[in-house]
């Protein structure tokens, strides 16, 4: 049974988990053998599943072994990833850090026309969106400032990384002596070694590649499998484009919209799989609770009576998130009397329990069922009475007083003639006779119940005359 959410914490979880297979995934693809990857990932999944479904113990404890260490792994190796993906997430535009389009242009402008001119061979990488270390040597680390002397020191005959490239990451030189994949072209046979390398590292990545010919001095241009000569001004011009929009040229409506929307609907769908195999082998609890009985559904005519115990003592079992849910969610055991007419009746709680989740049982209860007599209501008109307290003296005549309404509907078991009167609750005379009238409600009779269980509100009021205008009692019942 495939398991869907129920609430808004759990479709959280799955959005989390989709945001990090989306990664994953574009990962993938950036990587020298996606297909390979994707070959081995595929395998390691299955072999996961089958042993958990299996339930080859050694095998799962390895593999959930396994799965810790590569979840640290792949933050150590894919951090910088991570950090990028971060600040296009979460850092506007205007903060993330991007060099001065202009000066560094200058700068490897004038290194390169310095290099092309002493014919010195070299080779700059400007690194983009896609990592070039995942397609190179690490080559020697650096992290300084770009500079045109220390371009020219590094590629120096005398510089022990020469013959390498030299990497760049916005306006610091990351490493140098880089040695890169050769193209896969037909016109790498064409091609000098450094020349083969740029036009390589441009087919695999979306770097831009300054390459100086040591033969003749000639300046050339690699990206995206594409190599092309050009002079100095026009080096320029595409530094500064490219630091000014740093990234892929133009994209199809394929790449902007299809390709992550398909890599997004695949990443939804490997985490709703992993929910359900998470779910159908979680660890099942029992736990033993206490909980009050409640009932709902009942019809509108029909009544309860006073019922044997209120509390009952459950033994579940199941999942625990469902569990915990349930317990979290409910303080009460709700019992659903719908279909249930006057009468006495043996309610068997475990199979009657209207708010149970479907992946928790009832293994034991206490009691294991409970009686519950219920009635047929109708309803009856009743005159109103005041109940008075105490006069203030001995002699103090009682008061006119006048009541509003002076009668009310309500509902009595059948067969039940009913109250000849219903009572207020007892009036404090001298408060009456201060304020001239006041608001009560009304004493409700064993065995009635009032229309809605709305207790409705009478207002007594104190006349000016002696005439006695409503049926009043002194801490007693009126006399029929």
């Amino acid at each position: 049974m495939t398991y869907l959410p129920q609430d808004w914490l759990s479709w959280i979880d799955i959005l989390i988990i989709s945001a990090l297979v989306y990664f994953v995934l574009r990962r993938i693809r950036s990587t020298r053998r996606p297909k390979a990857t994707v070959f081995i990932l595929a395998v390691s999944t299955v072999i996961f599943v089958g042993a958990k479904f299996s339930g080859l113990a050694l095998t799962s404890q390895v593999i959930d072994v396994l799965l810790w260490l590569g979840a640290v792994a792949f933050i150590v190796l894919f951090q910088e990833d991570i950090r990028r993906e971060l600040e296009l997430v979460f850092l506007p535009k205007k903060l993330r850090q991007k060099p001065q389009k202009r000066g560094i242009a200058a700068v490897l402008t004038s290194a390169v026309k310095r290099l092309a001119d002493q014919r010195t061979g070299g080779l700059i990488l400007l690194e983009s969106e896609v990592p070039v270390a995942e397609h190179s040597n690490l080559g020697i680390t650096l992290n300084g400032a770009v500079s045109e002397p220390l371009l020219l020191s590094l590629f120096d005959h005398h510089s022990p990384g020469h013959d390498g490239a030299v990497l760049i990451r916005g306006s610091k030189v990351v490493s140098f002596g880089l040695h890169l994949p050769l193209s896969r072209s037909s016109l790498s046979g064409r091609l000098g070694t450094r020349h083969a390398a740029a036009l390589g590292i441009s087919e695999r990545t979306d770097c831009l590649v300054i390459c100086v010919s040591e033969e003749d001095g000639g300046i050339s241009l690699a990206r995206f499998g594409e190599l092309r000569q050009l002079d100095a001004d026009a080096l320029d011009t595409e530094i500064a484009n490219f630091y000014g929009n740093i990234g892929e040229p133009s994209k199809s409506w394929l790449d902007l919209i299809i390709k992550p929307a398909l890599t997004g609907a695949v990443a939804l769908l490997i985490s709703l799989i992993s929910v359900n195999i998470y779910t159908s082998q979680s660890v099942r609890v029992l736990r033993e609770v206490s909980l009050p009985i409640s009932f709902s559904h009942l019809g509108d005519t029909l009544g309860m009576g006073a019922i044997q115990t209120d509390m009952v003592s459950l033994r579940l079992e199941g999942d625990t998130r469902e569990v915990d849910r349930f317990l979290k969610q409910n303080h009460a055991v709700e019992i659903n009397l719908q279909g249930y007419e006057k009468g006495v009746h043996d309610i068997s709680i475990p199979s009657s329990i209207e708010n149970l989740p479907k992946g928790v049982r009832i293994t034991h209860s206490n009691p294991s069922s409970v009686q519950v007599q219920v009635y047929a209501y109708r309803q009856v008109e009743v005159p109103v009475a005041i109940l008075c307290e105490p006069h203030e003296g001995p002699h103090q005549p009682t008061p006119a007083l006048a009541i509003e309404p002076d009668k009310v509907t309500i509902e009595v078991r059948e067969g039940d003639p009913g109250p000849a009167i219903i009572e207020t609750a007892p009036v404090d005379m001298l408060a009456l006779r201060k304020a001239g009238t006041l608001t009560t409600a009304l004493s409700l009779p064993q065995g009635a119940r009032f229309v809605d269980d709305k207790s409705p509100e009478v207002k007594i009021l104190l006349l000016p005359t002696t005439r006695t205008r409503a049926i009043a009692s002194d801490k007693a019942p009126a006399k029929k």
